[in-house]
Formats: structure tokens, sequence, C-alpha cells
């Protein structure tokens, strides 16, 4: 719907970035020793990127502090680093793409 009423534009899809989901492992009761471990993919960096592609956009995700071991999303970075915060890096892409089409 959005794509059919602004077909020029360029559509951002700002994703979740699950980056602390990497794997799971299953334990014995009895052992403690491992059974299986597998990785568990990013599902937020996925979808959005699966959603871009269809809708002929482009995927951001926040950034953060490598210290931060909770925030995943642009809600998260509101929350803890204020509006301002994720303005500056929505901002700092719109001026980016701005330079890139100007080329």
């Amino acid at each position: 719907a959005m794509r059919a009423r602004n077909p020029k534009a360029t559509l951002l899809i700002c994703g979740d970035d699950d980056r602390f989901q990497r794997s799971t492992i299953t334990y014995c009761k009895d052992t403690g020793k491992i059974l299986r471990g597998h990785e568990i993919p990013n599902t937020g960096r996925l979808e959005a990127q699966k959603t871009a592609e269809a809708v002929n956009g482009i995927a951001l995700f926040p950034q953060f502090d490598e210290k931060d071991w909770k925030s995943t999303d642009f809600n998260d970075l509101a929350n803890w680093s204020g509006r301002k915060a994720v303005e500056m890096q929505l901002g700092a892409y719109s001026r980016l793409r701005e330079k890139e089409l100007s080329r």
C-alpha cells in the first residue's frame, strides 16, 4: 500500500537486531554434558531484510554502544538514549542516501 501511494519513495524498514539470540544449548540433566547446540538466526534482522527486499526498500538497524547488552531496536534506542539519538541515526542515513543519489 505504501509503495503504491509513493512509487518513487525510498522505504526505510527499521528492524530489530536480535543479536543476543545467537545459540541454544541443551544439557543432559544427569551428566551436565551438552547434548546439542545450534545457532539461532537473527530473526529481527532477517525479517527486516526480507521485508525491505519485498518492497524495494532499505533495512536499517540501530547502532548501540558496544557495552549495551540489552537493546535491540529503535524503541530501545529512544528509551535509553532519547529520541534525539534515533533522529540522529536516521538523519545520518538520510544524508548519506541523498549524497549517493546526487552522484
